[in-house]
């Protein structure tokens, strides 16, 4: 397996011989998780975290539940064990009293050390490899932050060509855009509806692992 995941036959060497094979790569990427009362949703969050490869990252979780922590349910529990044997760092924390989400993402953004972040709904499964290509984009692109929408599949026979009319490629470079309701660009907030960009990258035909910027509203 190449990257910088640790493949299955090197778990357990610090055990056996007292050194891992391999010494992890510093994380270029802070994953950064905050999570309430959704044990199972966040099991299948890391479980999407744990096919990834490259860049290497490490994976920050903060709580709000209202109960017990939702990383100690076993699901949650087998996947943070998954991670870590796999050599990425695995943190997690309790985080109250609730003050809203965009606190609860500050209080996470406080506790990164990486040179890039990735904020992660506990609620989302990360297609393989998705990690490695919004790594390169940003670098590429030169730009402060990219995204990439999450897809509705219970959607991908729903094909709506009119809410993906506002659909257009950067090209040239991205350069900052004001927009505002009722201006030109505001209509894009419709691409994202639904599987929408699903449809628009089968549109474009992209090669396996390819993306493409387009503007956002």
């Amino acid at each position: 397996m190449s990257g910088s995941r640790l493949w299955s036959g090197a778990w357990a060497a610090s055990a056996v011989l007292g050194e891992r094979t391999a010494t992890p790569a510093p994380a270029a990427v802070d994953v950064l998780v905050p999570t309430a009362d959704r044990s199972a949703e966040l099991a299948v969050t890391l479980a999407g975290l744990a096919a990834q490869d490259d860049p290497p990252f490490s994976v920050v979780i903060s709580d709000q539940s209202t109960g017990d922590p939702d990383w100690t349910a076993p699901a949650a529990q087998a996947m943070v064990r998954v991670l870590r044997a796999q050599g990425r760092a695995v943190s997690a924390h309790v985080h109250h009293p609730r003050r809203g989400l965009a606190e609860h993402r500050q209080s996470l953004l406080e506790r990164a050390s990486a040179p890039a972040v990735l904020f992660l709904d506990d609620d989302v499964w990360l297609e393989p490899g998705t990690l490695a290509r919004m790594h390169d984009a940003l670098e590429r692109l030169g730009c402060g932050f990219v995204g990439s929408a999450v897809q509705g599949l219970s959607y991908l026979d729903d094909v709506r060509p009119h809410e993906r009319v506002a659909f257009e490629l950067w090209e040239g470079g991205v350069q900052p855009e004001r927009i505002r309701r009722g201006a030109p660009g505001f209509e894009r907030w419709s691409l994202h509806n639904a599987a929408n960009l699903a449809h628009e990258a089968a549109a474009l035909d992209l090669e396996p692992g390819d993306w493409a910027a387009y503007r956002v509203a």
